[in-house]
């Protein structure tokens, strides 16, 4: 749906030049992104306003988007698997914060929180075919990442003070992008190990 709808906005834009017909490609690309992003962004919206849970939608804003940017995570090859895994990661952590506001006053979710900002400094940024980096750019992301956990890590303490729920936030999605990035990881590691066997066949 997503690339279709790319596809057909790229050729409307070039038809009109206001697009230059040898960048389609990376057009279409660009524009399938955009909407992907843009209706992920709609929709969560909605879903945190018909939960009453809009503090969700902020923390995933402040504390999700940041990582996934510069530290990288898992990418499917097709937008719509994209959408729906996202889509339903974010209904899951939005069931869990409505069950659990105070998430952030429980020992053991705040010790995987400091394991979780440990295996995004460990792996970040992650490196993909669909999120190409150069040697300059990971040296770069891998310090912006360190400086959104040190900062995160202050303003986790700050919230835990005041005693904000937002702070249950901040953990639910340091977890998640931990975990997509290990999902990430594993499947490199799993091609790699398919890649070897099929080759020695």
């Amino acid at each position: 749906m997503f690339s279709y709808l790319a596809e057909k906005t790229a050729c409307f834009l070039i038809r009109r030049s206001l697009l230059d017909i040898e960048g389609r490609e990376i057009y279409t690309y660009s524009l399938e992104i955009l909407l992907l992003n843009i209706s992920l962004l709609a929709i969560f919206l909605l879903i945190s306003l018909v939960t009453e849970s809009f503090i969700h939608y902020i923390g995933f804003i402040l504390f999700f988007v940041p990582i996934r940017i510069f530290a990288g995570g898992y990418h499917s090859r097709k937008s719509e698997n994209c959408f729906m895994i996202s889509f339903f990661v974010y209904i899951l952590t939005t069931i869990i914060f409505t069950l659990y506001r105070g998430l952030y006053k429980e020992p053991f979710l705040m010790a995987l929180g400091l394991l979780s900002a440990v295996i995004i400094l460990l792996f970040a940024p992650i490196v993909n075919h669909n999120h190409p980096l150069n040697t300059q750019q990971r040296k770069r992301n891998r310090y912006i990442v360190l400086g959104i956990i040190l900062a995160y890590f202050a303003v986790f303490i700050f919230l835990y003070k005041v005693n904000f729920t937002l702070a249950s936030n901040e953990l639910i999605f340091i977890i998640t992008a931990s975990l997509s990035m290990i999902a990430e990881k594993a499947r490199g590691i799993l091609y790699k190990i398919i890649g070897k066997i099929t080759s020695e066949i």
